[in-house]
């Protein structure tokens, strides 16, 4: 990985404040005793392992030391440089302080605001990665150096839809014709174009690579935070608007009406004209070309708490980064007992999932950390323009498509 002056610049900063030296001058430096030391080595390209007893290891990090210390490199190349306060807060008794071997290295200040009483002020440096103090931004091979219109809000087009379910055969009735949506126990991935019946045409490519019984595809999401990866809502669909749209707590209706949104007492919701929405916007490997999001939607809250949860739980082992991370997007069967039905029900659940241990995913985080560090501050700024584009309204095209799946008027 290619690194720029000037963000070694501020990696070199970051290192030296969080007491790391450097051996030599070929880029290599090292934080510890000699028997067990971090090494961070920008010799050629960047890499981050510990030394124990002269051995180099980087696949035992069962503290999360060298996450952190990609995390803490990552922000630097970003510009932002760690703020020292608890010197056992990163690096705790896995690694031993270096102040006895290299008396030169300054200590860190003492705190002195209201809450110094609560943090130790040891003899040991350490790295303090959350608290971090933002300075200019330094320039990086991703920086815009052209002319663009300003203030543009950009979002990936939406170039195919993956599905659990779609519309059965049409049927006529009092008012007209009409379709029931029908559910699947797999996966399908369909293109944004119809066919004559106005049904959605499948993606062959995909479907020829994930088969015609997927019960698991491999996605990567955007972004780090959730809720922009998984836009949820309670919506209410009519004649081709959207009605009214609230988040549990505050909703506003169509003529710009505010009101308190409450599922447990609104009639709307209660009648099942009103539905938990949620669209989640993800990258398929599988897909032949990039440029693109495929998104999942539903209206099944159980799906809905299920990948919410799952990617808040995921969310937490790796330290806040879920963007880039190969994940599996799943559906299995669940037996639940509805209210008012005496006997259980089998539904279908979409989660995400990570293919394999706690172990394994800390790894797989440490090398995007050192691999695509320089990514971390792009991905803040999409995530920052992601959430100005929620608020933009949803297309006629989006409405109609939602209201004929999942608000389906049957015919009396």
């Amino acid at each position: 990985m290619e690194i720029l002056k000037e963000q070694k610049e501020y990696i070199v900063k970051a290192l030296e404040q969080t007491g790391f030296v450097e051996v030599g001058s070929m880029g290599i430096y090292r934080k510890g005793e000699k028997a067990k030391q971090v090494v961070v080595d920008m010799s050629a390209g960047l890499s981050i392992y510990f030394n124990v007893n002269g051995n180099k290891i980087d696949d035992d990090d069962a503290d999360k030391t060298l996450e952190k210390i990609g995390v803490m490199i990552a922000e630097a190349m970003d510009g932002q440089l760690p703020t020292t306060k608890d010197a056992d807060e990163v690096i705790g008794d896995v690694v031993s302080p270096v102040e006895n071997a290299v008396p030169d290295i300054q200590k860190p200040a003492k705190n002195t605001n209201s809450n110094a009483e609560s943090v130790k002020n040891d003899d040991s440096v350490g790295l303090n990665v959350p608290t971090v103090h933002r300075s200019t931004v330094i320039k990086s091979q991703f920086t815009p150096t052209g002319t663009m219109i300003k203030n543009m809000l950009f979002g990936l087009n939406e170039i195919g839809a993956i599905k659990i379910g779609g519309l059965g055969e049409e049927k006529q009735g009092k008012n007209g014709p009409y379709r029931l949506p029908v559910k699947f126990n797999h996966f399908i991935v369909n293109t944004k174009q119809k066919d004559a019946q106005g049904i959605f045409i499948p993606d062959a490519a995909i479907m020829k690579a994930i088969g015609t019984d997927a019960k698991e595809i491999d996605v990567m999401l955007l972004y780090n935070d959730p809720t922009l990866n998984f836009y949820t809502r309670y919506n209410e669909y009519k004649g081709g608007k959207r009605m009214c749209s609230g988040d549990g707590e505050h909703a506003t209706k169509e003529d710009g009406t505010k009101l308190i949104c409450d599922p447990d007492t609104c009639p709307t919701f209660k009648a099942k004209k009103c539905k938990a929405n949620g669209i989640l916007s993800v990258v398929l490997p599988a897909a032949p070309r990039l440029g693109g999001v495929y998104k999942f939607r539903t209206t099944s809250f159980n799906s809905i708490r299920s990948l919410l949860s799952s990617m808040f739980f995921l969310q937490s082992l790796t330290g806040g980064i879920l963007a880039n991370i190969p994940l599996k997007l799943t559906v299995s069967p669940q037996s639940v007992n509805p209210v008012g039905s005496p006997t259980a029900q089998t539904i279908y659940v979409v989660n995400l999932e990570y293919a394999g241990t706690v172990d394994d995913l800390h790894k797989q985080t440490v090398a995007l950390m050192t691999e695509r560090a320089t990514m971390q501050h792009k991905i803040a700024d999409l995530e920052s323009q992601a959430r100005a584009a929620l608020g933009m309204p949803e297309s006629a095209e989006e409405i109609q498509d939602v209201e004929h799946e999942f608000y389906p008027e049957v015919p009396t």
